[in-house]
């Protein structure tokens, strides 16, 4: 991460070679993800008996994990340096080049590679939130205007299905990670949300209002909006922060649903201010909010080690707020 926002600053620096440092960090990222995803397939048999899982196999998938996160982290940092235009503008084939990067990783979700297997879980999600911190970096910049315009419809379908696939219940992948998931692909549409786009005004602004009510019909389903580890109370009030930022930066009418957000919204002020019942709120307020932070913080199972400190009481009361 160090090394990727230092990228960036000389990428600003010296913008005349942001683009090819970009693009050396998008082929690093695709070689990283394939190198990563054959080294999931071994665990993926191990776990079933096929084969024994190789020496030294863990310490390889965490290496590869780094490099992915360092060389996406690196990319997205040079892809938000670029200008409107002028010579410091961003090439187009730059930007498609990144998001073809961006949606190879994202679809890693529909992978049964890894997502039946729980061991693979890591991998599965590395790939996600990388492929998403890219899309953030396409979306949220000053040069999104033009291209966005010709790519619109292929990034809404990547969301949807994305969110779709958070959501289902066809899968076994766990709780956690479906949130983690949902986490990454909501704060990317909160930088589009928050960019100041024109185009929000018109159809995409609606396509991305439907997105959201996706999210939120998912994040009241029992299965995300009451998890059962201190983990997955953590993802879900990251998800809940994401979806409110996305939703209070959009521009337009504030919706159908405008009513039921404000009282979800109101749920989890009070669950973070005076954990417990709420009758009028109970409906729309995850119980799981309600609990009070374990006193030990909670360490993810993803590696690398993202340390979660539980549900921020303070976070996502101004959230609500």
């Amino acid at each position: 991460a160090e090394a990727a926002s230092l990228g960036g600053a000389a990428a600003a620096a010296l913008p005349r070679r942001a683009a090819s440092v970009a693009t050396m960090a998008l082929h690093c990222a695709m070689a990283e993800h394939h190198a990563l995803v054959d080294l999931a397939s071994g665990f993926s048999g191990s776990a079933r008996g096929q084969q024994p899982k190789p020496p030294g196999a863990g310490r390889a998938v965490r290496d590869r994990m780094c490099a992915l996160h360092g060389a996406a982290s690196l990319a997205a940092a040079c892809l938000r340096r670029f200008t409107p235009s002028g010579d410091d503008a961003a090439p187009k084939a730059l930007l498609d080049e990144a998001l073809a990067v961006a949606e190879g990783l994202v679809m890693r979700q529909f992978d049964p590679t890894l997502t039946e297997n729980p061991r693979a879980s890591s991998v599965l999600v590395t790939c996600v939130r990388a492929g998403w911190a890219l899309v953030g970096a396409l979306v949220g910049g000053a040069h999104a205007s033009a291209w966005l315009r010709e790519r619109a419809k292929r990034l809404v379908e990547i969301w949807g299905r994305a969110i779709d696939a958070a959501a289902s219940t066809d899968h076994d992948a766990a709780p956690e990670v479906q949130l983690v998931c949902l986490e990454a692909a909501l704060a990317s549409l909160s930088r589009l949300a928050a960019a100041d786009e024109p185009l929000l005004e018109g159809r995409l602004g609606e396509e991305v209002g439907d997105l959201l009510r996706r999210v939120f019909a998912a994040i009241q389903t029992p299965r995300l909006g009451s998890p059962v580890s201190a983990a997955g109370r953590a993802r879900l009030g990251l998800v809940a922060a994401n979806f409110l930022e996305a939703k209070a930066a959009l521009p337009g009418a504030p919706g159908r649903d405008c009513a039921d957000i404000f009282r979800w919204c109101v749920g989890l002020f009070l669950a973070c201010a005076a954990p417990g019942s709420h009758a009028a709120f109970d409906g729309l307020a995850p119980e799981a909010l309600a609990t009070p932070p374990d006193s030990a913080p909670a360490r993810s199972s993803f590696a690398p080690a993202d340390l979660v400190r539980g549900v921020d009481d303070v976070l996502l009361a101004g959230h609500a707020a």
